[in-house]
């Protein structure tokens, strides 16, 4: 299956601070911290029971696979820092996001690539 990836700067917060995916698709958030605040040292997903310890000037990915369309918070370790991501509804015969058919797209600026087999696309 084809992981999403999105990479997310930390600098006086999460840049974006809002990643959108789609259920049941296995997600890698790349997180690089490019300050030195004890603040921003983890990052904590409460919902998926995932926190990661962000080394200053290090990639650090975060793996996960999000089964249910909903909005779940990540923060640092003191909850002073807030991110989202947003969960689609997955089409399963299609591969897409599924949206209403009134609704418009709207872009994010969001970096992201695929990784297929292990090579960034």
């Amino acid at each position: 299956m084809v992981t999403r990836e999105v990479r997310v700067r930390v600098a006086g917060g999460y840049h974006p601070d809002t990643v959108r995916a789609a259920a049941g698709v296995p997600l890698r958030i790349v997180f690089r911290r490019e300050e030195s605040s004890a603040c921003s040292e983890q990052v904590v997903f409460p919902a998926f029971g995932k926190c990661a310890t962000l080394p200053q000037g290090e990639d650090v990915a975060v793996d996960l696979t999000p089964e249910e369309p909903g909005i779940y918070e990540f923060t640092c370790a003191m909850n002073m820092l807030h991110g989202a991501l947003v969960i689609s509804p997955h089409d399963d015969t299609t591969g897409h996001i599924r949206r209403p058919a009134a609704q418009t797209a709207v872009p994010t600026p969001v970096e992201e690539s695929l990784v297929v087999g292990g090579e960034r696309r």
